[in-house]
């Protein structure tokens, strides 16, 4: 097990999971669409049937076009291409300069599965660029 992994859990005296991961390096997305933003930031868990689990992410973000919008998603599954939550969005009313932004979510596990988590971005217009990004995710109550 590590920070950021755990595939290995009892069921017997297991208290649950807390996961981190984060990644300072910069990327930047064009995409009307989510995206994941980092593999740097991916945390992954085998996670049981009905266990609700909580995930925050949250980042530095700006957008070089005024007036656009930069999304920020938590997203989980099995296999990469799934994302859900809400979006969480800044609306960029100068150019360029940069804002916290932070978006969570508590989810409850359906099946007995390995999961990975990861945050996911996306733009209404211009070039969204994402920073100092963290990953966190904790069990909630099995």
């Amino acid at each position: 097990d590590q920070p950021d992994t755990r595939w290995v859990r009892s069921w017997i005296n297991e208290t649950g999971v807390i996961l981190t991961r984060v990644s300072s390096t910069t990327v930047a997305t064009t995409s009307g669409t989510p995206i994941e933003l980092d593999s740097a930031v991916r945390c992954f868990a085998l996670l049981w049937a009905n266990e609700q689990f909580h995930q925050t992410i949250s980042c530095s973000c700006f957008n070089n076009t005024a007036g656009a919008l930069t999304y920020l998603i938590p997203g989980w599954g099995n296999s990469f291409g799934s994302y859900y939550g809400l979006q969480q969005y800044m609306h960029q009313d100068t150019a360029t300069y940069a804002r916290s932004i932070s978006n969570s979510a508590t989810i409850q596990n359906a099946t007995d599965q390995a999961v990975i988590f990861s945050m996911w971005g996306q733009v209404g217009s211009g070039t969204g660029s994402y920073a100092y990004k963290s990953n966190s995710i904790m069990t909630v109550r099995r």
